[in-house]
């Protein structure tokens, strides 16, 4: 974990936050039971990201993540970029994401 994202991630708002770097097929859990949104930042030149949601912990749903510079909305990230999704309700998102290369860093707000 770098350091700049371990400061991130201990600051309110960001405290419920998860840094992808390398490759998570079986997807990183991030809780956000009581936040508003989930906001990701995915970096690397061939990115492929899903992002589920669920109320129960077990039944996972796809998500449709909006791209914040486009306003394009799609269930997988195929491009770097900044993403946004709104997840007031859910228990917690799961991020997956299956090249290698890519990073992915998502903050529960």
């Amino acid at each position: 974990m770098s350091t700049a994202f371990a400061g991130l991630a201990a600051r309110s708002p960001y405290e419920s936050a998860v840094l992808i770097a390398g490759g998570s097929p079986s997807g990183d859990v991030l809780p956000c039971l009581g936040k508003e949104w989930v906001v990701a930042q995915v970096e690397g030149t061939s990115p492929s990201v899903a992002v589920e949601g669920t109320v129960d912990g077990n039944t996972w749903y796809p998500l449709l993540l909006t791209n914040m510079t486009t306003g394009t909305a799609a269930s997988t990230i195929t491009a770097a970029g900044l993403y946004q999704v709104r997840v007031a309700g859910l228990v917690a998102v799961r991020v997956s994401e299956t090249s290698s290369a890519d990073t992915v860093i998502a903050c529960a707000v």
